[in-house]
Formats: C-alpha cells, sequence, structure tokens
C-alpha cells in the first residue's frame, strides 16, 4: 500500500479532525489532530496492521500550550507519520493512547510530568497495538 491510499484512508474516516498536512520530507508527514479525535485515529492506525508506534514527544509552545506529537511508522512505505494533538491551556486534559498502544504510556508519563498535561483513558479503546508483531527486517 502506498503512502498516497493510507493518507486517503485517514482523510476518508478523519477528514474534518486532521489540519495542516504537511511533507517535511519524502519520508516523514506531519499533520494536526483535533484531540477529541485521537483515541480513534490510534485504534485505526493500529486495527490498519501497518503501523507501529514510535515514540511521542511534547512541547511547550510561544503561546505556552502544550503540544504532544505522536509518532508513526508504517511498515510497507518506510514513512513516519507525526500527529500533532494541543492540549487546551485552561484544562491540559488529553485522552491516552496508551490503551490501544501501551508503550505510548511512557511518553505520555513524561509529558504529563513535565508540563502538567493529564491523560485520560479511553475506557472503550481496544489493545490492538500491543498484540503488535514486530516485522522482520
Amino acid at each position: 500500500m502506498s503512502w498516497k491510499e493510507i493518507e486517503k484512508d485517514l482523510l476518508e474516516r478523519f477528514g474534518d479532525d486532521f489540519s495542516g498536512w504537511e511533507w517535511s520530507r519524502i519520508s516523514r508527514v506531519r499533520a494536526s489532530l483535533r484531540p477529541g479525535a485521537l483515541p480513534a485515529a490510534a485504534r485505526f492506525l493500529a486495527e490498519s496492521g501497518r503501523v507501529r508506534f514510535i515514540s511521542a514527544t511534547a512541547l511547550q509552545t510561544a503561546a505556552g500550550a502544550v503540544d504532544v506529537w505522536y509518532h508513526f511508522d508504517f511498515y510497507q512505505t518506510a514513512q513516519v507519520l507525526s500527529i500533532r494533538v494541543t492540549a487546551p491551556q485552561d484544562d491540559p486534559v488529553l485522552a491516552s493512547i496508551s490503551d490501544v498502544w501501551p508503550n505510548a504510556g511512557w511518553s505520555e508519563q513524561e509529558a504529563a510530568r513535565a508540563f502538567g498535561i493529564r491523560f485520560r483513558k479511553d475506557t472503550g479503546a481496544s489493545r490492538a497495538g500491543g498484540r503488535q508483531k514486530e516485522k522482520a527486517g
């Protein structure tokens, strides 16, 4: 499956929730996602069987908000998708994706300690990402 097909699948399912698609280079794509859509997007990526969670990073913006960047690797295309979710300044709560991608919990804990973001569990999430298998290289 090509990257364009993956992008098309994401936009068909989450079109209005994504914004600012940006190709920073041939193998890296960045986009912003509405915070409320994060759990469903994480499940969609995990259930595709084509993606693995790499890491998440958090940073404070010049305006004082905190952006959390989730980074995903696509097995078949050598592409990395980085999804930015911005925590609201007045109530810095985001949904956790650690129910779907257990290894995301480490990065979310670091963001919570460093920036005071509270990550809430999505009780409807499956652990599809937790059953992911590494592809033989």
